[in-house]
């Protein structure tokens, strides 16, 4: 059943604000809370449309991508709907979880169709899919968990994580299979099976007409897609893709208004303070620092990528500064005072601000908005310095309006890892010619 956009809205509203008092803890909102609602969700009309698609042997081969990973990979989970329609021609969907959330932000979220509001039998299907999924995900964690924990120290073998963020991120996992029982096919026509393989699979005769499949349905690795998409035929050569990123990750106006009023008064606190810079009335320039740490950590052992240290941030930013001589640093964080204790306190220039959301309380209590937010900021920025992970890259691919320039871990050798051998590391970040979308890309992961 297919139910109009601001009806799905309006439900979307009532979980978000159950979301929100559930991680503040609090009865009523807060004004910035209340203008972000008020903003944000629209007024919600009846009109409902039940149209779907059953399922017939010749019809296309259906794919659906869901995730459940936050906003990060709700934008990775997006694009990836996008690509295997292009690149793979398979009538491919995403979920409604990634849409709603995604949603809440941005303005043009409506290119990748909903399967559980285009397949017939989707919803009740999926719904008893992940109850089934989560329950072996909680069993596998746990016990992979506990063998972890016991092992005996191997000097020599790769560094596993002990935390529980690490085994949910792990190879293992991301390959696990949920497996489909009669009593969870019941209830869609369709012949839904679970696909973990290469992609390149999908574009075999005997694959195009008459499957169904969950794709990579508790993770994706991005190996999946190597016979196809790699450096000689980045994701960016694939007709229009950068074009929907950009147009799909627009943010809303009151994302839109809340950065630039924050750059703005960073813009002129840094002028006040270096009149001197600014005789001829020309622009600062915004670098934004995204340091991803906290529960992240886990999952960066696990990847084997090493934790960034404050020198790798503040040889980056003189970088920026060696090329651009009115620049401002806007760190943002989860990490907040390993900011103000490793960056600031050695930042002698008074060009470093912190903009983090998570400094302030209210932001702090709602963390849905406060990622929205930050985000926003980091987008809006016409440079970045990143560290790990998906919601990093993205501040990154945005910033600038999709031009902006990028430096990376993996551009200093202390962090680059096993397999990151483009020879577009081997040269200064400024005149690399790296993918805009490297993310996931062989030799750059």
């Amino acid at each position: 059943c297919k139910v109009s956009t601001s009806h799905l809205t309006n439900v979307m509203k009532i979980g978000i604000i159950f979301l929100i008092v559930l991680f503040s803890n609090i009865s009523s909102f807060s004004p910035i809370t209340e203008q972000f609602l008020t903003q944000i969700f629209g007024v919600p009309n009846n009109e409902e449309q039940c149209i779907c698609k059953g399922y017939s042997p010749g019809m296309d081969t259906v794919v659906v991508k869901n995730t459940m990973g936050n906003l990060g990979n709700k934008m990775m989970n997006y694009v990836t709907g996008r690509l295997m329609r292009v690149l793979y021609g398979v009538d491919a969907y995403v979920t409604r979880s990634t849409v709603a959330h995604l949603e809440m932000y941005f303005e043009n979220v409506t290119e990748v169709p909903v399967a559980e509001e285009q397949l017939c039998g989707f919803e009740k299907f999926f719904k008893e899919f992940r109850i089934k999924q989560r329950g072996r995900i909680a069993s596998i964690a746990s016990k992979e968990l506990e063998e972890r924990i016991n092992e005996t120290e191997d000097i020599f073998a790769k560094e596993k994580s002990k935390g529980l963020v690490g085994v949910l991120h792990s190879n293992k996992m991301y390959n696990l299979e949920v497996g489909l029982d009669d009593q969870t096919k019941q209830h869609s026509s369709f012949p839904w099976k679970e696909f973990s393989k290469d992609a390149e699979e999908l574009l075999k005769n005997e694959e195009q007409k008459g499957k169904a499949y969950i794709f990579y349905p508790s993770g994706l690795l991005f190996s999946a897609f190597d016979k196809r998409i790699n450096e000689t035929f980045p994701i960016d050569e694939v007709p229009g893709m950068i074009d929907f990123m950009i147009r799909s990750f627009k943010f809303k106006e009151y994302f839109r208004e809340r950065s630039q009023s924050i750059l703005q008064q960073i813009s002129q606190d840094f002028k006040k303070n270096n009149k001197k810079l600014f005789k001829k009335e020309k622009e600062v320039t915004f670098v934004g620092i995204h340091n991803r740490r906290t529960d992240h950590l886990d999952f960066q052992t696990e990847g084997g990528f090493i934790p960034l240290e404050a020198g790798y941030f503040i040889e980056a930013m003189e970088m920026f500064r060696a090329k651009y001589p009115r620049t401002v640093f806007v760190y943002v964080s989860d990490d907040i005072t390993w900011g103000r204790e490793k960056l600031k306190k050695r930042v002698k220039s008074k060009d470093f601000y912190i903009a983090g959301s998570l400094q302030n309380q209210e932001l702090a209590a709602n963390p849905m908005l406060a990622a929205g937010l930050d985000l926003a900021v980091l987008s809006a920025c016409n440079h970045t310095i990143t560290s790990y992970g998906t919601y990093s890259f993205w501040a990154g691919f945005l910033a600038g309006g999709g031009q902006g320039k990028r430096i990376i871990p993996p551009f200093f050798l202390k962090y680059r890892m096993k397999g990151q051998d483009s020879r577009q590391f081997n040269v200064h970040p400024f005149k690399s010619r790296m993918p805009r979308f490297y993310f996931g890309l062989e030799n750059y992961r």
